[in-house]
């Protein structure tokens, strides 16, 4: 079968689901997926891939449910998409998806309940850049130390070692740009404040988003923060063998179900 086929949806399906707005546009929403007795003190953000252009929560609702099997609340933000829009709008909507989700923690009573953030590919740049970016946690109004951790699956986390691709330029501009920059994970590694703990599994061997990549931002990260990250290279792994978590039990699903229970 295909990846695609793949990630349809199991029969046995048995979880709550729930589409929330966070602004009026057709991509400003996220659905809500949960066991119906969660297992534990904190949800998970995630953000599924497609080049910051392709894919909804709705096709990649298959990672959702192999973390609620596990007892987690999960949310699959949508955001508005490249070529009609670039990071300055998609940041706005990342931003107001996690401020969403804080509050909707607290309402509930779950004040200074645990939020981790990940993501698949593109997605897994836009979780990086709400864990990193001060300015992304300022803007959604987060409790002190309230992202657990973050867990990025080949994901482009230092744009300066990717190619100069049209979905790159629409999304981040010219190198040369400010918006490029603040586009740019790795531009938010410095000494400072402690960023969370961080799971990062790549390809060796992915045609879609250089392996260097993923490496320059572990290399930067080990620097600044020592022990803080942890970087699981796959031999002659390729792009969907690291989304491939979602149909397979395999090393990286219990890698990263065995993470999420340390964080």
């Amino acid at each position: 079968m295909s990846h695609w086929q793949n990630l349809g949806l199991p029969e046995d399906a048995q979880f709550r689901e729930e589409r929330i707005p966070f602004g009026a546009g057709s991509r400003q929403y996220m659905l809500h997926i949960a066991p119906e007795k969660p297992l534990h003190g904190k949800s998970i953000l995630f953000y599924h891939g497609g080049g910051w252009q392709f894919g909804s929560p709705e096709q990649f609702r298959k990672y959702a449910y192999v973390l609620a099997q596990e007892g987690y609340e999960v949310f699959l933000p949508s955001h508005r998409k490249i070529p009609f829009y670039n990071y300055s709008v998609i940041r706005t909507d990342i931003q107001s998806a996690l401020r969403t989700v804080a509050a909707r923690l607290r309402d509930r009573g779950g004040v200074g309940e645990k939020i981790v953030l990940g993501g698949m590919s593109s997605g897994g740049n836009l979780a990086a850049l709400l864990a990193l970016d001060p300015e992304n946690r300022e803007a959604a109004e987060l409790d002190e130390n309230q992202i657990a951790g973050l867990f990025v699956l080949a994901a482009p986390l230092d744009l300066e070692q990717m190619w100069n691709s049209p979905p790159l330029l629409a999304f981040a501009g010219p190198r040369s740009g400010a918006l490029f920059q603040q586009a740019n994970p790795a531009n938010f590694l410095h000494a400072g404040p402690i960023p969370p703990p961080t799971l990062i599994i790549h390809g060796e061997s992915d045609a879609m988003v250089e392996a260097a990549s993923a490496r320059s931002f572990y290399e930067k990260f080990e620097r600044v923060h020592p022990g803080r990250a942890r970087f699981i290279l796959l031999p002659n792994g390729s792009h969907l063998d690291v989304a491939s978590w979602a149909y397979r039990e395999n090393f990286i699903r219990d890698t990263i179900l065995g993470w999420l229970k340390e964080v």
